[in-house]
């Protein structure tokens, strides 16, 4: 490996976003045919930082054995957005080789079409017993490690949602106290079958950066932050952007060839009719002498 290759593998492996930016504007299987010289371990978080479209692309020219290999280091909701733009024998291929809780959560979220808010669920979103005290709850959120959550949610042994506890009371509240005793009202909620321009309009947006989700049961499946909302509408109307863009190319291309073939014709007309009538007759003997052999 020569130190311009060592370079560019520093650089996707310190600054995958900012490398996402500068492969996004390569053709995506010169990009793919670079990512593929990687550690999929590299590679996960550039391609996870692009858009998803353009990510999609990529991930076609590449092996199914090392698209899993980048899909085990992303979350649920992530693989199933770089997953949805292949076909379903590609995206089996890949849900085959990964561990069957995953591969399973993903096949939920491919379920729904990229238009709804199930398609961009965070099904990963923390819950808790209502029964536990704060000290339980604490102890356990230590061990998975929490990063970036501002409530969590209670629900009951069918999943149903009965609360939300903002993780901010939690820290502050006493070990023995009952978590259910913190715990604000039923918050709004998005159903997973809602499109994403309708949930964009929910009211509560003004308040709460996630929104909880509830499937077909009523039952809890997750969570969809704003961020998350955004960036799936800015990704909806980009496809539909590109696919229009290819559209109107090959409409253009038709029309071109539909107009090249009707003045093709006018012009030979124009032509016809531009040769004096004598110089015609004349050409027309000509060519009606070598037909026979003149």
């Amino acid at each position: 490996m020569n130190s311009r290759e060592q370079l560019a593998q520093i650089y996707l492996d310190k600054r995958p976003a900012a490398a996402a930016q500068v492969l996004e504007a390569m053709a995506p299987e010169a990009s793919a045919a670079l990512l593929a010289e990687l550690p999929a371990r590299m590679s996960g978080p550039v391609l996870a930082a692009m858009l998803y479209h353009y990510a999609a692309r990529c991930l076609s020219h590449l092996s199914a054995d090392y698209i899993a290999k980048v899909v085990q280091q992303l979350s649920a909701q992530r693989s199933a957005a770089l997953l949805r733009g292949l076909t379903s024998v590609q995206q089996e291929a890949v849900l085959n080789q990964l561990a069957i809780h995953h591969a399973s959560t993903i096949r939920i979220l491919l379920s729904y079409s990229n238009n709804l808010i199930g398609a961009w669920t965070d099904p990963h979103a923390i819950t808790a017993n209502p029964e536990n005290s704060v000290g339980e709850t604490r102890q356990r959120l230590q061990q998975i490690e929490v990063k970036d959550i501002h409530r969590l949610f209670l629900v009951d042994r069918d999943h149903h949602l009965l609360g939300n506890v903002r993780i901010s009371t939690l820290f502050q509240a006493k070990d023995e106290v009952n978590i259910q005793s913190l715990a604000g009202p039923v918050p709004k909620v998005l159903r997973a079958r809602t499109s994403l321009s309708v949930a964009e309009q929910h009211k509560d947006w003004q308040q709460f950066l996630e929104m909880p989700v509830i499937g077909r049961g009523e039952e809890f499946i997750g969570i969809i932050t704003y961020k998350n909302l955004y960036r799936a509408l800015q990704e909806l109307r980009l496809g539909q952007s590109d696919a229009r863009s290819e559209e109107e190319q090959m409409l253009h291309g038709l029309t071109g060839l539909y107009r090249a073939g009707i003045l093709g014709a006018w012009q030979t007309w124009m032509d016809l009719f531009s040769i004096p009538m004598e110089d015609r007759g004349a050409d027309h003997e000509q060519n009606t002498g070598r037909r026979r052999g003149a």
